[in-house]
C-alpha cells in the first residue's frame, strides 16, 4: 500500500492539470470497479446503482469540466487558485482510489 501510495505521489508530481486530474479520475472509477466486482457498494449516493459506464461519463465531464476551469482561471490571472482547484480535484480522487483500495485489502 506504501508503495503504490509512493508511486501515484510521483506520477501525479509536477504534471499539468489535465494529466493529474485524468490519473485520479481514471484511479477512483478502476479501483471502484474493482471494488464493486468483489461485492462491496458504492458510497457515492450520486452514483448508487449506477454502470461503470456511467461513471466513466460522469467522471470524464466534471474532468473536462475542471481542466477548462483551470485554463481559464490560468489565462485571467488566477494561478492559485486555478492550482487549488487542480489539485484538490486530484487529491479528492486519488484519495478515493487509495480509499477503495485500502477498503479491499481488509
Amino acid at each position: 500500500m506504501k508503495a503504490l501510495c509512493l508511486i501515484l505521489a510521483l506520477l501525479l508530481s509536477g504534471c499539468s492539470a489535465g494529466f493529474t486530474l485524468s490519473v485520479a479520475g481514471a484511479a477512483d472509477v478502476a479501483t471502484t470497479h474493482y471494488a464493486l466486482g468483489q461485492g462491496f457498494h458504492e458510497a457515492n449516493p450520486i452514483f448508487d446503482g449506477a454502470s461503470v459506464q456511467t461513471m466513466i461519463i460522469a467522471k470524464m465531464a466534471v474532468t473536462g469540466l475542471l481542466i477548462w476551469i483551470c485554463h481559464w482561471l490560468d489565462g485571467n490571472g488566477h494561478h492559485g487558485l486555478s492550482n487549488v482547484l487542480q489539485w484538490g480535484g486530484t487529491a479528492a480522487w486519488g484519495g478515493a482510489a487509495l480509499w477503495n483500495i485500502h477498503k479491499v485489502r481488509q
